[in-house]
């Protein structure tokens, strides 16, 4: 049953307008190189081709501010608490008086608050 609750959900996502105009810009060719490689040690070889990359690409990099910009973005949609993206945004900036690299590799497993208390008595930054 959970399958098929899955599958129906991605049948509905394929055929939303957007994603069928997407998918109408998706080419499939052969690839000398796969078939060289007998296919069983190549499979699949994706090419993205990019009207205008904009900003953060390596000849149009992002500001700092504008990456922590992004990133807020990105966890709010992900509904993270707002105060543990502050928080991570924080420890990113202070990076250098950091002292337990965990605080920034798992932040859902510790509480974020506490590990930029932490940061803050160092003062260091």
């Amino acid at each position: 049953m959970e399958r098929q609750v899955w599958a129906s959900s991605v049948d509905a996502a394929v055929n939303e307008p957007e994603v069928q105009e997407m998918i109408k810009r998706v080419n499939f060719y052969k690839y000398p190189e796969a078939e060289a490689a007998e296919y069983d040690k190549m499979t699949t070889i994706i090419k993205i081709h990019l009207k205008n990359f904009g900003k953060g690409s390596p000849t149009n990099p992002m500001s700092y501010e504008e990456v922590t910009e992004k990133f807020r973005q990105s966890a709010d949609f992900a509904q993270w608490p707002r105060a543990e993206i502050e928080t991570l945004i924080n420890l990113v900036n202070a990076l250098e008086t950091v002292t337990d690299m965990r605080k920034l590799t798992a932040p859902h497993c510790i509480n974020l608050t506490e590990a930029w208390k932490e940061v803050v008595q160092h003062e260091t930054f």
